[in-house]
Parts: C-alpha cells; structure tokens; sequence
C-alpha cells in the first residue's frame, strides 16, 4: 500500500484500493481507508475556495455595481 502511495502521492484510498486489485491483492476498501489513515498516508483535500478580494485596505469601497438592472441607479423604491 504505501508503495501505491508512494507512486502515485495524490491517490485517495479508492484509487489505492483499485490499484492494489489491479496488482493481484485482494482487500476491502474500508481496510485500506483505514490503514491509510492510521499510517498518515492520507491526501490533503484540494482548497476550492479562492479569495479574491482583499477587505483590509484604505482605499474608498465602492457600491455594488452589477446585479439587478436599475438597482444600483434608482435604489430599492424605483
């Protein structure tokens, strides 16, 4: 298993567990899962969130500018 882990670093225990099918063992997922976490052979989950502003700055913050058309003109009472 942990050579599988050391081939392919960014392998979850599925892909781990199909390739060690694929190589002839015969073993349960829960198994690998679970040897894998005691082993601290886990993968670091991917960050999907981006952050694109930056709030700490002194520069004036502008109002919304897109969403509704008219809002930002006329306001809520338009």
């Amino acid at each position: 298993m942990e050579d599988v882990q050391d081939e392919f670093p960014c392998y979850g225990y599925r892909r781990v567990t199909h390739e060690l099918h694929r190589r002839g063992h015969l073993v349960n997922h829960k198994r690998v899962a679970r040897v894998m976490r005691a082993n601290g052979l886990g993968i670091k989950p991917r960050n999907r969130y981006v952050r694109t502003t930056d709030g700490g700055h002194d520069s004036p913050i502008y109002p919304k500018l897109y969403g509704n058309p008219g809002e930002a003109q006329h306001g809520l009472g338009g």
